[in-house]
């Protein structure tokens, strides 16, 4: 099903947005963004897109809890070959992976509640609402509905979930930053100077073995296969390679995972980011902070009295309000779902 939106120049956008901010949206359009925000809830295609939207934070949490792990076993080789300098850093990541798990736990016990309050929302508060056909149904819905705004400012946890992803952010970005410098510094450094005097004596090595033929031999690679002395120095060089790589494979993953690289909007995300999901975890203040706030609006609308509560245009709108819930609440619920079976 296709909805009835379309597609504006830059000036006429522009020209809109200019007349909105003198004078808001006229009625027709405001009833006209109605309409098509009722058609798309009722598309099935674009119901499950908005599922989806919100369920798949459960996939990148999933790419996130990854790149953990997997730097956590490239710090195991940091700790073997850089024992004294690995011991605490090893420590510090494994602490970073927990707090990160916590933080997910939390996610879930909020989704769960976030979930319950637009079921409620939607099936008791704005049933209410919607049902008004009495001045006795109009002072009931308006004691609901100041029930349900105590409730919320009582037990929003969105904001203190969001500050725990937060501080888990900084605090890996400054390791990250430390680590990096230490890493350069003690490590990789003077694993540099390893290979470049290992590639000194492997050169020494096949020029002593091989005689006059020993640049054929450098350039033809026969040393490693012509001799045990050039084949172990050349073994040796390669661990300290792989050393090198391991370390800017930490590196490289712990700060994409707080400071990913830029990327163009059509571009596929490679390396999942705490600040991505930080930015999509919006949605659970955003919804709480939204259902507030309708409630609110809708209270004072009703209060203006029985005709005010009964007109078109006001259950329009609440009949909007009704149908964005189910789709949060299924994204939300899947979220959970797909996070409780591992984290």
């Amino acid at each position: 099903m296709s909805t009835a939106t379309s597609t504006l120049t830059p000036e006429q956008t522009q020209s809109i947005l200019a007349t909105w901010k003198e004078a808001g949206p006229s009625e027709a359009e405001h009833d006209e963004f109605i309409a098509n925000a009722l058609l798309r809830l009722s598309d099935p295609v674009q119901v499950k897109a908005l599922v989806d939207d919100v369920a798949q934070l459960a996939q990148l949490a999933a790419e996130i809890d990854e790149t953990f792990v997997d730097v956590e076993k490239i710090l195991w080789v940091v700790v073997y070959l850089f024992w004294p300098i690995g011991i605490p850093l090893m420590g510090q990541w494994v602490g970073f992976k927990e707090r990160w798990r916590t933080c997910l736990r939390s996610s879930c016990v909020l989704a769960s509640t976030t979930a319950d309050i637009l079921k409620r929302f939607d099936e008791i508060y704005l049933d209410k609402v919607e049902k008004i056909q009495t001045e006795q149904d109009r002072l009931a819905a308006m004691q609901a509905l100041d029930a349900l705004t105590k409730e919320l400012d009582a037990n929003d946890q969105s904001a203190d979930m969001s500050r725990q992803f937060l501080d888990l952010k900084r605090d890996i970005e400054a390791f990250v930053n430390k680590f990096n410098l230490s890493a350069t510094k003690t490590a990789i450094e003077p694993l540099l100077a390893d290979i470049a005097t290992l590639d000194e004596q492997i050169i020494s090595a096949q020029k002593a073995i091989g005689g006059a033929s020993g640049s054929i031999v450098a350039a033809l690679r026969l040393g490693a296969r012509a001799s045990s002395v050039v084949a172990s120095l050349e073994e040796q060089r390669e661990k300290k390679v792989e050393s090198i790589r391991d370390l800017r494979r930490a590196m490289k993953a712990m700060t994409e995972l707080v400071e990913p690289s830029p990327k163009l909007a059509s571009e596929q995300i490679v390396a999942p980011d705490i600040g991505l999901m930080l930015s999509k975890l919006v949605v659970f203040s955003e919804i709480w902070s939204s259902v507030r706030s309708q409630n609110v609006q809708f209270r004072a609308h009703i209060a203006g009295g029985l005709e005010a509560a009964t007109n078109s245009r006001f259950k329009s709108e609440v009949k909007l309000a009704r149908a964005q819930c189910k789709p949060l609440e299924a994204g939300l619920l899947e979220y959970k779902k797909q996070l409780e079976s591992w984290v």
